[in-house]
């Protein structure tokens, strides 16, 4: 499990136990591997190795969320975008605004994946809950 408290993202076991202080940063969220652990630090999303390791600084935004098969994940923005990226390269694929879609009028501060992996649910703080077909970066409801 991860979560934050006091300004640094931490593991434990299902059973509470060896908890352990990874490094500064918010919004923890797991690799489907189990292998990654991505979190949010000063605007940027940093990746490590679960068990320590150099970190890698993935990509611009917050509040990441990996793909169910874990190819993909995505990042959450105050500029009312959020951006696609590949998980293994990091290199951004799409980042999706009202340019290119309808889509929030307020900052993207939440992401869910849904079980197909090219479904995902954004909400803001306009009070919108979106799915988009991640394919064709189309909204779908």
């Amino acid at each position: 499990l991860a979560f934050e408290r006091d300004g640094f993202v931490w593991t434990v076991r299902a059973d509470g136990l060896n908890e352990h202080r990874l490094a500064r940063g918010a919004n923890p969220a797991w690799a489907p591997s189990g292998k990654r652990i991505a979190f949010d630090r000063d605007g940027l999303v940093v990746t490590l190795r679960w068990y320590g390791g150099d970190p890698r600084v993935a990509a611009q935004g917050t509040k990441p969320a990996y793909a169910p098969d874990g190819r993909h994940f995505a990042t959450a923005s105050m500029d009312k975008t959020f951006k696609l990226w590949d998980a293994g390269t990091f290199r951004l694929l799409k980042v999706v605004d009202r340019r290119r879609a309808p889509t929030h009028a307020t900052g993207v501060n939440r992401l869910l994946w849904l079980a197909e992996p090219e479904r995902l649910v954004t909400a803001a703080d306009d009070r919108q809950v979106l799915q988009w077909k991640v394919d064709f970066g189309k909204q779908n409801a």
